[in-house]
């Protein structure tokens, strides 16, 4: 197990928790005609935060991976690009830095950051990373929302005989 970041746009993604999580889905579809690998082709400043983390997280496939030599660094990191944002996680061990580093490129560059581990969307707000909502509502409601789903889906088989 380990992290997982999405840095994005923020006016490419909405600005609540239902739209922002819709959005989010149909992003991590992988279903662009693009290589993932590939920073070239996603938004400038996301090719800027890119360029400024991969120093300290390397990527772990793509144009500009880490030699053979330190693929087994901890520190290693698996990228995905959009055109749009930047998903990438690495070991559990570098959670923390890579989130405060995240945050601080991030403002730098204007982006949000969408921590999924803690279910935190971050926004730069009057040039400052700030918690713009939880992607999980209070009180366990989206744990609810999902078991319905399955119980839903499981109801639907044996409707149908299978």
């Amino acid at each position: 197990m380990g992290y997982y970041l999405m840095v994005f746009e923020p006016s490419a993604a909405p600005p609540t928790r239902e739209l922002f999580l819709a959005w989010y889905e149909r992003q991590i579809d992988w279903d662009d005609d693009r290589d993932y690998d590939d920073y070239e082709g996603t938004a400038p400043l996301l090719q800027a935060f890119f360029l400024d983390i991969i120093p300290t997280f390397p990527p772990v496939s793509g144009p500009l991976a880490a030699p053979e030599a330190e693929t087994g660094s901890a520190n290693v990191t698996d990228y995905s690009i959009g055109r749009s944002f930047i998903y990438f996680h690495g070991s559990w061990e570098n959670a923390d830095a890579a989130l405060a580093l995240a945050l601080q490129f991030t403002e730098k560059h204007g982006l949000g950051v969408f921590d999924t581990t803690s279910d935190v969307v971050w926004l730069p707000t009057e040039g400052k990373m700030a918690v713009a909502f939880k992607t999980t509502p209070p009180q366990g409601g989206r744990e609810l929302e999902l078991l319905k789903k399955a119980f839903d889906t499981v109801a639907g088989w044996f409707k149908r005989g299978g």
